[in-house]
């Protein structure tokens, strides 16, 4: 918690500067699924594909999006490799908190 609190703005700016870095596609399913709350089943309805495709294409943008937000967040604290391991546990535990409750191009952690 107390990292949570002492990072929370460096998060938010790394958040949106990953979310902006990937690509248009994923930016949107990534709203679709996490903003809008649309199941994976709706998401497999309206691409016309498979829920196993729907699931991949969201495994993939959201790991895209992690990398993005954990290099962003080592290099803007300058952290080491013994520090990275906790940075990379909070970066998963804020995105999960992100993506669940807020838009992701507003970086809305919090």
């Amino acid at each position: 918690e107390h990292m949570r609190r002492l990072y929370r703005e460096e998060f938010r700016e790394a958040f949106r500067e990953a979310f902006a870095a990937l690509g248009t596609e994923d930016q949107l399913l990534l709203r679709q699924r996490f903003s809008g709350h649309a199941t994976q089943e709706a998401l497999a309805r309206a691409y016309g594909v498979h829920v196993n495709t729907i699931a991949r294409w969201l495994t993939r943008a959201r790991d895209a999006l992690e990398r993005g937000v954990r290099e962003s967040l080592k290099a803007r604290l300058r952290m080491g490799d013994t520090q990275h391991a906790s940075i990379l546990r909070l970066v998963r535990s804020q995105l999960d908190l992100t993506l669940g409750g807020a838009d992701p191009s507003t970086g809305g952690a919090g």
